[in-house]
């Protein structure tokens, strides 16, 4: 038996709890509260808990809150660039800038994520962080899935029973899909041989009257006609379903490979050589976290701003002004093509890595050990999995 002054110190860190996820109107009595409280089989609970969190990596106070603040300040950097000539630009400013930048613009539209919520610091799952306690939660740390003892707290994916009531991107049928891509992407050979034609196939105009539906604020640094041509000679092989649904309708067919495309052949689709899959590692990221690490996911995003700069540089557009952009791939060449397959295939390099990392985290999520199958309780209406803080 554990010390009676160690009891009680679970017992207040529960009530705490309780009183923080159960609120008015809630949907949950004062009196179930209690009795939940009370309950043997929550203490059992909260002594497994006690136990698993003692086999987590653990750090300390002092190391946590210093990769937070360096966190936020990484991801302020990332998402929001200083800008150029302006050395003293405020992150309002730099926010504000963002929105004709063609690279930092595309990321913060096309991506659906709260860039508060990821400058939040997370270790990853089965990591613990020490003394971390509510009053931390989005200042330092996310407030997503997170479960607090007397010591600190750490991050878990609840029961599969529970995971499959959530809706939106955490549920576990949404994970499962994303997992699936993750995984059958990674079996595939790379391929080098698109070129970066699909914002080609986007501007792609057969008609005078039927001008091209630009996406981009920018100059074009060819002609129409030379788009036109082009996406006309057959090179079209896009493997990416969400590049190919923005193809002008009269481009889709000139796909030589997947003239007609859908949502459910994105799994047999992707490959790894794919600029667009490898800046999609991004969305995985931000899609599980704070279940996955702050450093995983800076690494993403990095890759995936990378990533845009290629697609830019090789596109129709004239970017020549932005930073790091300057040179561009004039893919309607062979010899540009040939510096596009490099680029591309260094950048697969780069991101095989990290698509290893991100389904080693999704496998770890969506499929418990042989030990945790073991210790998760079924679900009912004392389900312990609504003690998570999960906000979709």
């Amino acid at each position: 038996l554990k010390p009676i002054r160690y009891q009680m110190m679970l017992y207040s860190s529960v009530v705490s709890l309780i009183s923080t996820y159960f609120k008015p109107n809630s949907g949950y009595s004062t009196s179930f509260c209690l009795k939940f409280c009370s309950s043997s089989s929550f203490l059992s609970m909260s002594q497994e808990y006690e136990e698993k969190t003692s086999n987590c990596r653990k750090e300390t106070q002092m190391s946590w809150k210093y990769h937070a603040e360096r966190h936020s300040s990484i991801m302020d950097n990332l998402l929001y660039p200083p800008i150029e000539n302006s050395k003293y630009a405020t992150i309002k400013e730099r926010m504000h800038a963002v929105h004709s930048h063609p690279i930092y613009n595309f990321l913060h539209t096309y991506y659906r994520y709260s860039a508060m919520e990821l400058k939040l610091y997370s270790p990853g799952i089965d990591n613990f962080l020490e003394g971390a306690t509510q009053e931390d939660c989005n200042t330092f740390i996310s407030s997503k899935f997170v479960r607090f003892n007397s010591s600190g707290c750490s991050y878990e994916y609840p029961s599969k029973n529970y995971a499959l009531k959530l809706n939106g991107r955490y549920s576990w049928t949404t994970l499962a899909k994303s997992r699936d891509i993750l995984a059958s992407t990674s079996t595939r050979q790379p391929f080098f041989g698109c070129f970066g034609l699909h914002e080609w196939a986007m501007l792609y105009s057969p008609t005078a009257s039927n001008g091209p539906k630009k996406h981009q604020e920018l100059p074009f640094r060819v002609s129409q006609q030379t788009i036109n041509e082009v996406v006309e000679s057959g090179s079209l092989k896009c493997t990416h379903f969400d590049a190919w649904r923005f193809f002008h309708p009269d481009a889709q067919p000139l796909n030589v490979n997947n003239p007609i495309m859908s949502r459910s052949q994105q799994k047999d689709l992707e490959q790894p050589g794919c600029i667009h899959g490898n800046m999609d590692l991004f969305k995985y990221a931000y899609k599980l976290y704070p279940l996955i690490s702050s450093s995983l996911l800076v690494d993403c995003l990095q890759l995936a701003i990378a990533a845009r700069k290629i697609d830019m540089r090789a596109s129709p557009y004239d970017v020549s002004t932005f930073a790091e952009c300057e040179q561009a791939i004039a893919v309607e060449t062979l010899e540009g093509r040939r510096q596009y397959a490099i680029e591309q295939e260094a950048l697969f390099r780069r991101a095989a890595p990290l698509r290893t990392a991100l389904l080693s985290v999704y496998n770890r999520v969506l499929e418990p050990t042989n030990d945790e199958k073991s210790s998760i309780i079924k679900s009912d209406s004392n389900d312990y999995s609504e003690h998570y803080s999960y906000n979709n």
